[in-house]
């Protein structure tokens, strides 16, 4: 123990940044310059001192020279992030190759010559994976056995014209269909390292992993954040989940909860190395340690944001200790401004003393904003047929037409018109050209069920894991003969409809509890299986370390990816009518029950007190039969 507190005393902690947004040549420009707002945030908290290469910064001579530099700069014990942002492409593999699919997955740097198949795809202006691969190696000798290196990429490997408003990071144009990119029955890696040896753990070498947002032949979309801002997946999901880390946080828990935010999208993120040890060997910089204060009168500004749950309109505890005492006090507050990462704090009432001060914040009870969509309309040439999109859609709680940024798009075809995901362009639904009338009950079930399926609380001290596996029961009881052999498609479980599952609820945590699920389905059913008639919500309790089984003997279509969302509650709460009636029923007064109302009904800033309630998203894809 003495040995590892030593490494975590001197270790030193290093990052990189490889952020392009804008190219020499003639790229499509993507949004990097968020990217740099939520890594080099995130890596200010944890203690980071890092270096930026931006667009003409990043050049393929300066990425080289800041990863030999920073190779140099470590020692053994240091902590290494990476974080790439930018175009990323695939090249036929160079002669002599190891490429099992004979292509090579490359960078692009700023000066990266545009793709020409009689002269450019053998350009060293490309940093291909065996470089990477050689460099990492090298890495992984100077950090030594107490040594992390975390690699985050940001971009795509081949692609696709996009569908939808979001910006695409490929360099490549040669089609990718929707069955390649969605229907494999294999988790795949990146193919970033082809070569086994490179991320697997090799006696007493470092820890490794690589987490990128996309498999090799698949394209990677740009999000929006809070701000209705793009980013690139990794950068905003990292930030967000590095915001809500523990002692006991593992690459794979972090990578797990990461993918639980992505939603269902044209796209598995992978991750490869050692990704069951602890992040960062434990020397972590832990969010209730985030604080910085600057008071100014009766308001003061804090590092701590929305990534933290400091939403607008949240109550906040402050404990204020003048500087010559010992004795503090405690007052209230609310968030007045919030920012990801920073917040502006008004307290209920001027301080007493004017003496310096020390502040400490807690959260004590979270605003939430309520189910809310931004819609575009698109290929409209009937301005008839526009206008009766827009008036049908004009009064609908919560939905605004825009002309960018936009969560859904309706788009008018010859025959139909239908209503799609703005991310990535994918059809949702269509609808006749006579059934216009139609379309405000499904966008608001499909705004609804992604409101209900993005609703956290980043703190609780209500704590659980779920977890859902292939069996076969006996035929006549819920006894398992047979287990399954377990399936993962980008780190997320795979259940077939010619299956059946198991399904556990454990109390991971140090007090009790009672839950229920909220199941929220592909096509943007929301229903609540459990509590049910056979399990009431009174006998949903478990103390810390129990677990309850449940058996689904039939895994029903329609297929995608589904979402169970664990709700922990001190009380007992019957959530069935009010999620099937969208929150227009609502028969308890619990604080839950009310949330869950507001929020569904477009009402604006429901809150909840953080120790009322805690939830958690299990996420898995349900498919057909494998052939």
């Amino acid at each position: 123990m003495c040995l590892v507190n030593s490494y975590l005393a001197v270790a030193a902690k290093w990052g990189l940044l490889i952020e392009i947004g804008k190219y020499k040549t003639g790229r499509d420009p993507i949004s990097t310059e968020r990217d740099v707002y939520y890594m080099s945030n995130t890596l200010q908290q944890q203690g980071f001192s890092f270096q930026l290469l931006q667009n003409e910064a990043a050049t393929a001579a300066s990425i080289r020279a800041a990863l030999e530099a920073l190779k140099n700069r470590c020692k053994e014990g240091d902590k290494v992030i990476i974080h790439y942002g930018g175009h990323g492409t695939q090249l036929r593999d160079q002669p002599g190759g190891d490429e099992v699919d004979n292509f090579d997955e490359a960078l692009v740097p700023y000066d990266a010559p545009l793709l020409d198949a009689s002269k450019n795809t053998q350009s060293t202006l490309f940093i291909r994976d065996d470089e990477i691969g050689i460099y990492l190696d090298a890495l992984r000798k100077t950090v030594g056995p107490t040594g992390h290196v975390l690699i985050l990429i940001d971009a795509c490997y081949s692609g696709t014209m996009s569908r939808g408003q979001a910006r695409l990071r490929t360099d490549n144009t040669q089609s990718v269909s929707q069955n390649q990119t969605t229907q494999t029955d294999k988790p795949k890696r990146s193919e970033w390292f082809e070569v086994p040896t490179t991320l697997q753990s090799r006696g007493t070498s470092s820890t490794i992993v690589m987490i990128t947002g996309a498999e090799a032949n698949q394209t990677l979309y740009e999000v929006r954040d809070s701000e209705n801002k793009s980013v690139g997946p990794l950068a905003l999901y990292f930030s967000q989940e590095m915001s809500l880390i523990n002692e006991q946080s593992t690459y794979l828990s972090l990578f797990k909860s990461m993918v639980a935010r992505w939603g269902p999208v044209m796209q598995n993120p992978t991750i490869e190395g050692n990704q069951n040890a602890r992040l960062l060997g434990g020397d972590l910089v832990l969010p209730a340690w985030f604080t910085r204060i600057k008071l100014e009168s009766q308001r003061f500004l804090q590092k701590k944001g929305i990534l933290s749950g400091y939403t607008r309109g949240s109550e906040v505890a402050i404990s204020i200790t003048p500087s010559n005492s010992s004795q503090a006090q405690t007052v209230t507050g609310r968030v007045v401004e919030a920012t990801p990462f920073e917040s502006i704090i008004e307290l209920a009432a001027p301080l007493a003393t004017k003496d310096s001060i020390r502040l400490q914040t807690t959260l004590s009870r979270q605003a939430f904003e309520a189910a809310s969509a931004r819609v575009t309309l698109v290929n409209f040439n009937q301005s008839s047929q526009k206008k009766e999109v827009q008036s049908v859609l004009q009064n609908v709680p919560g939905i605004q037409l825009v002309s960018d940024g936009a969560d859904w798009l309706i788009r008018s075809t010859a025959k139909s018109i239908e209503l799609c995901r703005a991310s990535d362009g994918a059809i949702l639904e269509q609808f006749a050209v006579d059934a216009i009338a139609d379309i405000p009950n499904r966008l608001t079930a499909y705004t609804q069920a992604k409101w209900m399926q993005e609703l956290r609380m980043p703190v609780s001290g209500m704590q659980a894991s779920i977890n859902l596996v292939p069996v076969q029961f006996a035929p006549t009881k819920d006894s398992v003969l047979t287990w399954l052999p377990a399936e993962e498609r980008g780190g997320i479980p795979v259940i077939r409809t010619n299956q059946q599952a198991l399904l556990t609820v454990t109390n991971t945590g140090s007090v009790p509890f009672y839950f229920s699920i909220i199941d929220i389905q592909p096509n943007a059913v929301i229903d609540v299986p459990i509590p049910n008639n056979k399990y009431s919500a009174a006998s949903l309790k478990l103390l810390p370390g129990q677990s309850q089984l449940f058996p689904l003997r039939q895994i029903a279509p329609p297929l995608g990816l589904e979402t169970f969302k664990l709700i922990l509650t001190q009380t007992p709460v019957e959530l069935s009518g009010l999620v099937q009636t969208r929150g227009e029923t609502v028969k308890s007064t619990h604080p839950l029950s009310q949330l869950l109302s507001a929020g569904l009904r477009g009402n604006d800033q429901p809150s909840l007190a953080l120790d009322q309630a805690g939830m958690h998203n299990y996420q898995f894809w349900i498919d057909s039969p494998q052939r």
